[in-house]
């Protein structure tokens, strides 16, 4: 599956009229930011149209999330559609006074291959692999090491690891696109 091509559109106010737009779209990262740069507080917009929050824009709204300006929604486009509608609500925080938002740069490049390999499962909707079989695919011989660089990466707020234990199963989110790793059939 992975992420199929979007038309393009700014981020659509929540009050306009979104009928004729019944397929797949995402604003640029860039027309995001400039939305909420001058949107006023309580604004609603709609970025994206899509089975998941597309990369780029989906990245930033996370960060602009993270940084206080922004809270984001998800919410299904039309019953048993699979499209969801992503939406930002413009807080009442003044842009200049954005709160920073550190760029974890230091991820070991195993930490970083990792993430990578998470990504590429998230988008295709894959079942997570076990430690060891993600050993195996990174090359590496621990699975402890894996299991370090998974704490790694959940603890500078890439990914979000879901449990199941009644199932002795993980899901993983990938947090900057919303992507998740599929369930067990």
């Amino acid at each position: 599956m992975g992420q199929e091509y979007l038309a393009q559109h700014r981020p659509f106010e929540g009050a306009e009229c979104l009928i004729p737009y019944t397929g797949p779209f995402a604003a640029t990262a860039d027309g995001l930011s400039g939305w909420v740069s001058g949107a006023g507080a309580g604004r609603m917009c709609v970025y994206a149209r899509a089975q998941q929050a597309p990369r780029g824009v989906g990245a930033r709204a996370h960060r602009l999330m993270l940084q206080g300006l922004i809270t984001l929604q998800r919410t299904r486009h039309a019953p048993g559609s699979p499209l969801f509608d992503f939406a930002a609500r413009r807080t009442a925080l003044p842009f200049a006074k954005a709160r920073p938002v550190a760029t974890n740069t230091t991820l070991p490049a195993e930490a970083r291959l990792l993430l990578d390999l998470l990504v590429r499962f998230a988008d295709d909707r894959r079942r997570c692999p076990t430690n060891p079989e993600l050993a195996a695919l990174l090359g590496v011989r621990s699975a402890d090491l894996v299991s370090k660089h998974l704490a790694k990466l959940d603890q500078a707020n890439l990914i979000s690891i879901i449990r199941y234990e009644d199932l002795n199963f993980r899901q993983i989110e990938i947090l900057e696109t919303g992507a998740k790793t599929g369930m067990p059939s």
